[in-house]
């Protein structure tokens, strides 16, 4: 309780008042992103890049993004342009996202993709 003064202490805004309180232990449950959203604007992405830890972004919200913080959106560490990958989806006829090897139908919450950075600058998702 704050005493018979005109101020309040850090201490006492940080416990008793509204000041900064430490809730790690009441953490948000973590949720996957859908494997069609982007990370930086989690909306469905149209032309999809990545980075070397997997992140997939929509390159109109990538590309401005690291020019001009130069840095990873998600983890923060640095980055360049040039370390994000463009990345092909296969659609099927009725335009669902699947695997070019399986003909699976990725569902947008349970998907996982893989993709071979090692086939040149343009690389092609997965299902697994």
């Amino acid at each position: 309780m704050t005493k018979d003064r005109g101020y309040v202490t850090a201490t006492e805004w940080r416990e008793e008042g509204g000041g900064f309180k430490d809730r790690a232990g009441e953490g948000i449950p973590f949720r996957r992103l859908p494997f069609n959203c982007c990370a930086v604007s989690f909306l469905p992405f149209e032309d999809p890049v990545c980075t070397d830890d997997g992140t997939v972004m929509d390159i109109m919200h990538a590309v401005p993004y690291v020019q001009k913080h130069k840095k990873h959106p998600v983890t923060g560490e640095p980055l360049e342009l040039k370390q994000l990958t463009k990345l092909t989806f296969h659609k099927n006829d009725a335009g669902e996202y699947e695997c070019p090897v399986l003909n699976k139908v990725g569902t947008v919450v349970r998907s996982r993709t893989l993709s071979d950075h090692h086939t040149g600058s343009h690389t092609t998702p997965f299902a697994w």
